[in-house]
């Protein structure tokens, strides 16, 4: 013999039988176990071997298989099939069916074969499993019991005659992208999702099943920065590495449920070494149990993002007509507030502020370098005047601390910060294209009397005498050659960020170890707590000089239709009017 197998032999159909065993007994893994690889077979044994479980296993887990076992089901039972241990259920009843008519199959095939002609060369062997009854299967997963379930599905006896159908094929890949096989790392999906990254999306012909293929696709066609979307790249990642699905078409609930969880037992500092990229999930959940409790688990904002990229991944693959399961339930993942909502927002008091403001760094101190030291040095650079702004604003840190000087200027007689999209800083909630009016989510602030005396359109005039591209450019990191390169060159993460550090330093030494931990987000609370409950300043004022707060806090409070819409622009005079009700901070 030359160990080449024809098709309906009869050691086909008792390997077909033997594949179906394996997925019963070993679970449902896409590899053919290598245990059960009988060291008999024929290289061409073998590959027959594998394309039977290959085709065994892409129809019990493709979405056609699932939709044609549902379609069964329900034409015997009235029972809506909803959680992961029903969809378990059902599928091992396919198997066990399937086993069942296998076995018939093969029995008739035995009984129709001609008598064995004696020949030199033994047949090849048959795993003693082939000869075993269909096996009792208990999965782990049902631990308690579930909604009554409709017996097994029986098929009938296929004739040896009816050639066999092909089982169906899964959607195809998004070009240039493959997937991931033996061990999944943070490393591997970032190749991984580079190499969905540079397909041209917007030739393609399919859309690929891959979540890295969905998620790029939603990039480009929605237009995210590239901050926001090396972001929420990183967020699909660790989905992919925490639930080990790398196609739409594996999602379970379970999954979904599993990556909540997740979120919450991942080492605070995972991928901050760069040698997390190369550990796998066992690996990180082992130096997770040694770690405190104190450093496990994300922050509760940061899972609300992750699982918002999540929503945003599954709405893209529904709207590219890839099939889905299950109904995702990605909600109850949202980890869930304590208290009162306004009660979770850190809001400066005016106390607070003064003690701040009357810090060495506002006040005088020994240095530029030594803005902690008290002295006659007084340095009027980003550091001493965004801090000031944010407090007479309301506004966020970003769109101060990356304003041009052309941004402060007067408009209807009366000086005002104008915060608007530029080059380099966005706003946020603008979409990077818009161009119509309506579109644009430009404030204009007046400035407060106190900024005003203290020198900033003084300070700003100087900032264009001096040709300065941006109005703190302290705080704008250098090139080594000292040219500002091209907006689209500039690598400006977060405007801001240089600031952190004499900031923090401030608020601890002025607050004694800043106890609330407060931010610098915590301003922007503060002006609108004060102007909340300021007299005469009316909501749609408000909300012309902050923008949407809810926005940035979450909070139920939303404008009404007629506060938003029907209404034209807060006149200047009344905003300044508004501006002036902030205190003084010193």
């Amino acid at each position: 013999m030359t160990g080449r197998v024809q098709p309906d032999t009869p050691w086909r159909q008792e390997m077909q039988k033997f594949v179906v065993t394996v997925l019963l007994e070993d679970g449902l893994t896409p590899r053919f176990p290598p245990y059960r690889i009988d060291p008999s077979w024929s290289p061409e044994q073998l590959e027959v071997v594998l394309g039977l479980y290959h085709a065994e296993y892409q129809h019990i887990m493709s979405p056609q298989g699932r939709s044609a076992m549902l379609r069964q089901f329900a034409e015997i039972a009235d029972v809506p099939v909803t959680s992961m241990e029903h969809h378990a259920q059902l599928r091992e009843a396919t198997l066990l069916a399937r086993h069942s008519a296998l076995s018939v199959q093969t029995t008739t095939m035995q009984a129709l074969a001609p008598p064995a002609v004696a020949t030199d060369a033994a047949a090849p062997a048959v795993p003693a499993v082939a000869e075993t009854p269909a096996p009792t299967v208990h999965p782990a997963i049902m631990d308690r019991p579930v909604a009554p379930v409709a017996p097994a599905i029986t098929q009938p006896a296929a004739s040896h005659s009816e050639p066999q159908k092909p089982a169906e094929t899964l959607p195809p890949l998004t070009d240039g992208v493959e997937l991931i096989e033996g061990q999944l790392t943070i490393g591997a999906l970032m190749v991984q999702f580079k190499q969905a990254e540079a397909q041209d999306h917007s030739a393609t012909t399919h859309y690929g099943r891959d979540i890295a293929g969905i998620f790029w696709r939603m990039a480009m066609t929605d237009r995210l920065s590239p901050a926001v979307a090396r972001q929420r790249a990183a967020d699909l990642r660790l989905f992919c590495f925490v639930t080990g699905v790398q196609t739409i078409d594996q999602l379970e609930q379970f999954h979904l449920r599993r990556y909540g969880d997740a979120l919450k037992e991942i080492p605070k500092t995972f991928l901050r070494s760069c040698r997390d990229q190369s550990r796998s999930l066992a690996e990180v959940k082992q130096m997770a149990r040694a770690m405190p409790p104190s450093e496990i688990g994300l922050a509760a904002g940061t899972v609300k993002r992750h699982i918002k990229t999540l929503e945003l991944m599954l709405a893209r693959a529904k709207s590219e007509g890839h099939t889905i399961g299950i109904d995702p339930d990605v909600k109850s993942l949202r980890p869930k507030g304590k208290g009162k909502a306004h009660k979770r927002r850190r809001v400066f008091t005016f106390a607070e502020l003064k003690r701040l403001f009357g810090h060495s760094l506002w006040q005088g101190h020994g240095s530029a370098s030594r803005r902690h030291n008290p002295g006659n040095v007084l340095n009027k650079d980003g550091r001493y005047w965004i801090p000031l702004i944010l407090s007479y604003t309301g506004a966020r840190r970003a769109e101060i601390a990356g304003l041009l000087p052309g941004d402060i200027g007067e408009v209807d007689g009366i000086p005002a910060i104008t915060i608007q999209v530029h080059n380099w800083r966005g706003i946020k909630g603008e979409d990077k294209d818009a161009t119509e009016p309506f579109e644009k989510l430009t404030r204009i602030v007046p400035v407060h009397s106190h900024l005003i005396e203290l020198g900033l359109m003084e300070y700003v005039q100087k900032m264009r005498k001096r040709g300065e591209t941006f109005l703190f450019p302290d705080v704008i990191p250098k090139p080594r050659n000292g040219i500002l390169p091209p907006p689209e060159e500039l690598k400006v993460e977060k405007f801001g960020e240089a600031i952190d550090y004499e900031w923090r330093k401030s608020l601890d030494l002025a607050l004694d170890g800043n106890p609330r931990n407060l931010c610098m987000h915590s301003l922007r609370h503060y002006v609108n707590h004060t102007l909340i409950h300021a007299d005469g300043v009316h909501e749609v004022t408000r909300l012309d000089l902050l923008g949407h707060v809810s926005d940035d806090d979450d909070s139920p409070q939303k404008p009404s239709v007629n506060t938003a819409t029907y209404r034209d622009e807060t006149p200047m005079s009344i905003k300044a009017a508004a501006i002036e009700r902030l205190p003084r901070v010193f």
